[in-house]
């Protein structure tokens, strides 16, 4: 919709809920079941979407910025499986694909923390202090992530 100069873009369900996934409020959480409970998103695009940002967010890493694009990264993968943790098994079940593409994000990072350690940091404290949480891993943690990630072949087919 356009007002003027003003565009108004309405997102589709499988970008609100990705976009529901970061403030881990009981109130989102809830929003991210009730989401579920009148139909799954599509698990394919949420997964492009988070794909996307992170992406966007790695390729960040090897430019100056005057943010640390390190934290985008640790917040998106940390907070994506966090909410898909705190939604409950039985929500897990019905998104299948999202819930498995949360955890391996999640444990990629190779934390010495425990997802519910992470949920417990990040819903009680105002800040987080990730150099902290990944004390000497930060350096090597940034670098590893820095790199490109590596593009999946899909199979050859047998002729």
């Amino acid at each position: 919709m356009k007002f003027g100069k003003l565009r108004v873009v309405r997102l589709d369900r499988d970008a609100i809920f990705l976009y529901t996934t970061s403030p881990l409020r009981e109130a989102d959480i809830d929003d991210l079941r009730s989401i579920l409970a009148k139909d799954a998103p599509d698990g394919s695009r949420v997964i492009r979407l988070f794909t996307e940002q992170d992406r966007i967010h790695r390729s960040e890493l090897l430019k100056d910025t005057v943010h640390e694009p390190f934290f985008n990264i640790l917040q998106l993968r940390v907070r994506f499986a966090a909410s898909i943790e705190l939604i409950g098994s039985a929500n897990r079940r019905r998104i299948p694909l999202i819930a498995r593409h949360a955890k391996r994000r999640f444990t990629e990072l190779g934390l010495r923390q425990t997802l519910p350690n992470m949920i417990e940091i990040l819903r009680n404290s105002d800040q987080v202090f990730w150099d902290r949480i990944l004390g000497k891993d930060f350096g090597t943690l940034r670098t590893r992530l820095a790199s490109p990630p590596k593009e999946r072949r899909s199979p050859r087919r047998q002729r």
